[in-house]
């Protein structure tokens, strides 16, 4: 393990900037392979997920059980099912605010715990149905709110499985509208869908290091805000995650026999070696994380396990500084545009 640890650290300076010719990126072959190879197959996932999360909360609900075993253990596989196509920031999944509605995060203001604590003590009437979440708050309606239900307290019952019946049927049914949607969807230009893509890979991974990890890290031991890290209540941070960087290996270097963004960058005079450097900066990550052994609202507080999250951050900047120097340049674009600021 620390054999790995130095031979790892070695690679963090290696992220140099590449002189690679700037190329027209419409390569729509490249952009077909990521749709039906990566997106569109991941999505089905999380729409088999969501539908039996949907059904084992009925169940659960059917005997006034909100957060039994087989919605924990449902959710959890929706949840890494979402955060394996988390990065994508483009099509369907952003209509009618989609992406925040399946989790809003972070929630600096903490608008979902009020407004789940106060569904709760209102009683289940109060709770929206299944047909009105999807116009209710979007801080009640996703994954982080259901979080709170199933793996929170509750004195009413009936209230618990009301709103996680709802939000089990509203995380269902947007999986459904996006995969349908999907195969009508057309880029303005192949060559915009294909910078975006890019740089969904880049702000997914500003997105790891900058809020998942060293937001609950603070500057050092003493400052640490342990319940800042994603899914802590659930124990799922890590696993959360590691299902990012799957995704974006996916995303990257293909999947289901079709090419990724990797194909995109070599064709377009990208260095191969450098490509190939990149996605195995991205395996490495889920890697990583899989030898953890303590959660990361633990491990944050323990000594040795916050120095493997710490370093973790740094792989995961190294990674981004690998992306901007490799990918964006074989796609003509520029370092600074960030997916996530609404621009």
């Amino acid at each position: 393990m620390k054999n790995d640890l130095r031979k790892w650290m070695v690679w963090l300076p290696v992220c140099m900037a590449l002189t690679v010719p700037a190329v027209a990126a419409d390569n729509k072959p490249a952009l077909d392979g990521i749709i039906t190879g990566h997106i569109v197959p991941r999505y089905q996932a999380l729409q088999a997920a969501t539908n039996d999360l949907s059904q084992a909360i009925e169940a659960d609900c059917s005997d006034a059980n909100p957060g039994d075993a087989g919605s924990k253990a449902a959710f959890k596989t929706a949840l890494l099912a979402w955060h394996s196509i988390q990065h994508i920031r483009l099509g369907p999944v952003m209509l009618d605010n989609r992406h925040y509605r399946f989790e809003f995060w972070p929630d600096k203001h903490g608008q979902a715990a009020r407004q789940v604590r106060k569904l709760l003590s209102s009683g289940a009437a109060e709770v929206p149905s299944p047909k009105r979440i999807g116009k209710s708050s979007v801080a009640i309606q996703g994954f982080p709110a259901l979080e709170r239900v199933l793996h929170g307290k509750t004195r009413d019952a009936a209230a618990a499985c009301a709103l996680a019946v709802s939000i089990g049927a509203n995380l269902k049914a947007m999986s459904a509208d996006i995969v349908r949607e999907w195969s009508a969807w057309q880029p303005g230009s192949i060559s915009d869908a294909g910078k975006l893509l890019a740089r969904n890979l880049a702000d997914q991974l500003d997105l790891m290091a900058g809020l998942k990890l060293a937001r609950p890290l603070g500057d050092s031991l003493e400052t640490v805000r342990p319940r800042r890290a994603e899914h802590w209540r659930s124990s799922l941070s890590y696993a959360a995650l590691a299902a990012n960087f799957d995704g974006l290996h996916g995303l990257f270097t293909g999947e289901n026999s079709r090419p990724g963004l990797r194909a995109w960058v070599v064709s377009g005079g990208g260095p191969a070696r450098q490509a190939d450097q990149l996605a195995e900066h991205l395996k490495y990550g889920s890697t990583f994380i899989g030898w953890q052994t303590l959660p990361l609202h633990d491990a944050v507080s323990d000594r040795d396990a916050r120095d493997k999250a710490v370093f973790l951050v740094k792989h995961i900047r190294s990674t981004e500084e690998l992306v901007k120097s490799v990918v964006y340049p074989a796609l003509d674009m520029a370092a600074g545009f960030n997916s996530q600021d609404g621009d």
